[in-house]
């Protein structure tokens, strides 16, 4: 209101300065001009000037003619007939004493057990979960009113102000939703998700519609002593809630009770769970056992990739002895295939040099026996040679080469008798020693003749013929 009261005060000034120099400026025309001077109402002027700026800043002030709407609110006019306006940009509107009322364009709500956010009071929202645990949530969330003037008097004319309207819609359906997010775990659950898992469950149910559930039934084991101290197991079934999915897997939804009013969630969160006493023991010490199978569960995962790494080393170690045998083995293999191939080329070698041997002795062999043919052929062609020479001279080179080589020997021969050369007398039966020595004689003489004869090729029977 203070700004109508520092315009009017400018205005009244401003009336008092201009009256003073429009009364100035016409005595000043009139002496000029020696003329009458005229009777200005400046007294008039002024006096209703005062009026003027006294009625204005009384209404103003008093709260009935003129209201102002600020940056970032909705104003809300109902005047005496009735009519009813809507302001949502920021300025000045005509009130007429009508009557008014003010909405946030955004407004951030809380529901929270510390005193400094929000109420004094505790207003965290308590929620219930499927194993009968409960704990309260603290939070927030930030919603804004529409702009549509339509739905800008629906929610005027239902709820009558934005806190009414915020209590009714806004915080009646948070609390379903958390009631709905609540039923879906258990305490331990709950405390394993987190605050981060409701915050998102919460912000898109409010955003988007609460969740449609349906129940189902789980069957649990647990154990119990009997009477004679043995445990044994037994079953119980429990039924619980989840959520509904249409034929996308995607989340059934309750019609948005906001959108009818055209309210939008901006941002919801959860700042805070604190457990009830019970259920946090109760937390606790499932925590405590959780720990303890996770420990075991590491040490007997850590026990068994040791078992997997020791058998791994084994079978390395075996592997690498296998191979180092193999590679023994195969070296072996190696050195025998190239004795074997050395072996092989020798042995080829031995047999090429033998069958090499075996043609060159064949070859020899033809050879010889070319020449022992060509040899007898040689001889045969050369007795017939000399045969046909001695019938052509009748061997008289051979008579002369013969009797050459006989006479001498016969003389030789003759010399060298064992007997007198001379014996006087005969035997009675004719057998003398001139008999005898005649036959020795002839006996020498034939075998003479007969070596003789073969040595120079002639026929023995040609020599005693041409005798």
């Amino acid at each position: 209101m203070l700004f109508p009261f520092i315009f009017m005060t400018v205005v009244l000034a401003a009336t008092f300065v201009l009256t003073k120099i429009w009364k100035e400026s016409v005595i000043k025309a009139a002496k000029k001009d020696n003329t009458h001077i005229p009777q200005i109402p400046t007294r008039i002027i002024r006096v209703v000037a005062v009026l003027l700026w006294i009625t204005i800043v009384f209404a103003s002030t008093a709260g009935g003619l003129i209201e102002r709407n600020d940056l970032g609110w909705i104003t809300i006019v109902q005047y005496p007939n009735g009519i009813v306006r809507v302001q949502t940009e920021p300025g000045y509107l005509v009130q007429l004493f009508g009557e008014v009322w003010k909405y946030p364009k955004a407004s951030t709500c809380f529901f929270s057990a510390d005193k400094r956010e929000g109420s004094p009071t505790d207003e965290s929202i308590p929620v219930n979960f499927n194993d009968g645990g409960s704990a309260k949530f603290s939070g927030s969330l930030v919603w804004n009113m529409p702009l549509a003037r339509e739905s800008i008097k629906l929610i005027h004319t239902k709820f009558r102000s934005a806190k009414n309207a915020e209590l009714s819609i806004i915080m009646q359906l948070a609390k379903e939703s958390l009631g709905i997010s609540g039923v879906l775990v258990n305490s331990v659950e709950s405390y394993t998700g987190g605050k981060g898992k409701f915050s998102n469950e919460f912000q898109d149910q409010l955003i988007n519609g609460l969740y449609v559930t349906e129940p189902y039934t789980i069957t649990e084991e647990y154990e119990e002593v009997g009477r004679d101290g043995k445990a044994f197991k037994k079953t119980k079934e429990r039924r619980l809630q989840r959520v509904k999915l249409n034929t996308h897997e995607q989340p059934l939804r309750r019609r948005n009770t906001l959108t009818e009013y055209g309210i939008t969630i901006s941002q919801a969160n959860i700042t805070e769970i604190i457990y009830e006493k019970k259920t946090q023991e109760f937390i606790d010490s499932r925590r405590k056992q959780l720990q303890e199978i996770e420990v075991a569960r590491a040490d007997a995962e850590r026990a068994r990739y040791q078992a997997i790494a020791a058998a791994e080393q084994g079978k390395k170690e075996v592997t690498e002895k296998k191979y180092a045998q193999l590679k023994i083995k195969e070296q072996k293999v190696i050195e025998a295939e190239q004795n074997r191939d050395v072996i092989i080329l020798e042995a080829e070698a031995k047999r090429e040099q033998a069958r090499r041997d075996a043609e060159a002795a064949q070859f020899e062999k033809e050879a010889a026996i070319l020449r022992s043919e060509g040899r007898k052929q040689a001889a045969i062609l050369e007795a017939e040679g000399r045969t046909a020479l001695l019938k052509a001279d009748n061997a008289l080179d051979k008579k002369l080469a013969f009797l050459q080589e006989v006479l001498p020997a016969m003389a030789r021969e003759w010399s060298q008798r064992p007997v007198p050369t001379f014996v006087i007398g005969e035997s009675s039966s004719g057998t003398g020693s001139s008999t005898e020595l005649a036959k020795t004689m002839e006996l020498l003489n034939t075998h003479l003749v007969t070596s003789v004869a073969e040595k120079f090729g002639v026929d023995f029977n040609m020599v005693k013929t041409n005798k």
